[in-house]
């Protein structure tokens, strides 16, 4: 009796099996790599923006109110003491014991240099009266809140933040 062998059929659709398994395999592996290189990548933005963040070093340094019956002008000086240039993006202003808002700027873009000062100033337009005081005008503000205290917020574009506390008559 002579049997019928079958081992080229079987080789032939072993590799035809490899075949298939080897391009799917590889599909697989091109996609699993670029998931992990793109994943790399997003953590070396993160990381590259803390450290970005770390360097920025700066404080307000003088805070100034000025005020007639029909405006007021606030103007804010921060120096840059810190390694990188930085870009001023937010400043807010909090009336302390009332909490209310008085400025909120966002987008300001002001660049400030290594070992600079600049001053950002905040017009009429920019500034709300608080509504906490029975007042007419900013020379009221002025007269019956001169003690009240408020709280200057700065911030970077890498969301580096300083505070500083001013009075009206810091001046």
């Amino acid at each position: 009796m002579i049997k019928k062998r079958r081992a080229v059929s079987q080789a032939i659709g072993a590799l035809f099996a490899l075949a298939i398994v080897a391009v799917f395999g590889s599909v697989l592996v091109i996609q699993g790599v670029q998931g992990v290189q793109n994943f790399t990548s997003f953590l070396n933005i993160f990381e590259e923006t803390e450290a970005k963040s770390a360097q920025e070093v700066f404080i307000v340094e003088h805070v100034k109110f000025n005020s007639t019956e029909t405006y007021v002008n606030i103007d804010i000086w921060v120096r840059n003491t810190g390694k990188i240039d930085i870009t001023i993006d937010k400043i807010s202003i909090v009336k302390i014991d009332s909490q209310e808002l008085i400025v909120s700027t966002e987008g300001i873009g002001k660049n400030i240099f290594q070992r600079e000062v600049k001053q950002i100033s905040f017009t009429s337009a920019n500034v709300t009266m608080p509504t906490s005081c029975v007042c007419s005008d900013w020379e009221d503000v002025f007269r019956l809140e001169g003690s009240k205290e408020y709280r200057i917020t700065v911030t970077t574009t890498h969301d580096k933040s300083v505070e500083s506390v001013a009075g009206l008559f810091n001046s």
